[in-house]
């Protein structure tokens, strides 16, 4: 699992954030504040790639994205490669239930 500074997940948490806050101007709702204390519970409970397993270095996805309407709370993140991040793109697919069942 790649290393994570603390300084690295406030500006994550930051990014998020600042994101969310584009589509509130937009006049998209959406709920949820990430902080540096989600982000670290989010990177030491995640630690591969919810898709393809990989342990290389992990982004956050958006189980139901940003731009249609989804929350920026830990119960809308799945850690994805960034690879399959970019894959997924905007559409609603979560790879967490899959994992659940042991479908990977």
């Amino acid at each position: 699992m790649e290393v994570f500074t603390l300084q690295r997940l406030h500006n994550r948490a930051k990014k998020q954030n600042r994101r969310a806050n584009k589509y509130r101007r937009k006049g998209l709702v959406i709920l949820g504040h990430l902080t540096l204390r989600d982000l670290l519970i989010f990177f030491l409970e995640h630690d591969h790639c919810q898709l393809c397993g990989s342990v290389g270095p992990l982004s956050i996805d958006h189980v139901v994205p940003l731009s249609k309407g989804g929350s920026n709370s830990l119960s809308n993140l799945q850690a994805l490669c960034c690879l399959c991040n970019s894959s997924k793109g905007s559409l609603v697919v979560d790879y967490r239930l899959e994992v659940a069942h042991g479908e990977y």
